[in-house]
């Protein structure tokens, strides 16, 4: 069981997210400078504005930094998603092993998957009839082989290799780094 400090560190992280998500020029230079969640929301509003974030990004750092967290905490709940921090064990190995890893992820499914093979499906999201005919094709046989089918749950050809899936008894999960609900 987690702690109350494990479980404040961890709104921070998201609430840090939350916040540099749509400024992500503010955001490189957090990183940049090594600014840890816990440090953004006691610095002042003078050194806010020098990362440029906007009055409105300031008023929420100073005034509902947590309360921003754990909204998304109730919003993940009340859409069974879960929320994988990049230190727990089912947080893909590969993944961390990229330029700017996410610090967390929201899963929606049986997330055990992330840890076994598992095949990304990405492509249009307005996918043609070819597009469906290639997934029928090549999907088969791979979740017949214990793949699953990972994708950020899209429109067009993500959604479609998920129906495929479904359709052959496979294994699929939606996972999304961008965003809760987006």
């Amino acid at each position: 069981m987690e702690n109350s400090g494990d479980i404040k560190y961890k709104l921070r992280r998201i609430a840090f997210q939350l916040i540099t998500a749509r400024n992500q020029k503010a955001r490189r230079v957090l990183l940049k400078k090594n600014v840890t969640p816990d440090q953004l929301p006691r610095l002042d509003t003078s050194e806010l504005k020098l990362f440029e974030f906007q009055d409105e990004e300031i008023s929420i750092i100073k005034n509902r930094y947590l309360e921003k967290a754990e909204e998304e905490i109730q919003k993940a709940r009340q859409n069974n998603i879960e929320i994988i921090f990049s230190e727990n064990e089912f947080y893909p190995p590969l993944l961390s092993e990229i330029h700017e890893p996410p610090d967390f992820l929201y899963v929606l499914g049986d997330k055990t998957l992330l840890r076994t093979d598992k095949l990304a499906v990405v492509g249009s999201r307005k996918a043609s009839a070819y597009g469906w005919e290639c997934l029928n094709r090549l999907l088969p046989e791979v979740c017949h082989n214990n793949v699953a089918i990972v994708s950020g749950r899209a429109y067009g050809i993500d959604s479609m290799a998920h129906k495929v899936a479904l359709q052959v008894n496979g294994k699929t999960i939606g996972v999304n780094a961008g965003g809760l609900l987006h």
